[in-house]
Order: C-alpha cells, then structure tokens, then sequence
C-alpha cells in the first residue's frame, strides 16, 4: 500500500484515492486506485523500481500484483497475498 500511495504522490493529480483490504480467510486483497489525471509532466520523470520491487515481494510470499490504467482514467493496484493459518479462535 505505501509503494503504490508513493506513486499515487509522484505520478497523479487525484485529489483523492481508494484504499480497500478485504481479508477473505485465506488471501488478503488490497487495492489502491487514483482517478488520475496523470502529471502532465509524468513522461519527464526518470521511472523507478516501484511496480517491478511490489511484483518482487508479492511473489517472494506466493501472491501476485497487478498494476494498470483504469477504464474511464486513473490508475489501480491490486495485490492478492496468501495468509497463513490462524487458529480458529483468532479468526
């Protein structure tokens, strides 16, 4: 969630973005999406590591991340993590 908020700060003009975690029991799904628009002087900008390190970690613990723009405009993350057993009574 940081590394995406990051570049929700260095890349959009949103004045606003959507954070959601939903924790299914078995996988924890967290999405963050701007309504963009892109900073006019986005192309400008020397690109990072951001996406590609997110895509790292997930994988390192068996999930996934999806990044893209938004039909309509804007742009989402979405990571998909496993989570380990917990025992039922801290469920």
């Amino acid at each position: 969630a940081q590394e995406a908020l990051t570049n929700v700060l260095l890349h959009s003009h949103a004045a606003h973005v959507d954070v959601r975690v939903e924790d299914t029991g078995t996988h924890l799904h967290l999405t963050v999406r701007d309504p963009g628009p892109p900073r006019a002087d986005d192309a400008a900008r020397p690109g990072g590591h951001g996406l590609a390190h997110m895509r790292e970690r997930a994988r390192a613990c068996g999930g996934t991340v999806v990044v893209g723009p938004q039909v309509g405009g804007g742009w989402a993350v979405r990571a998909t993590l496993p989570v380990a057993a917990r025992p039922e009574a801290a469920r």
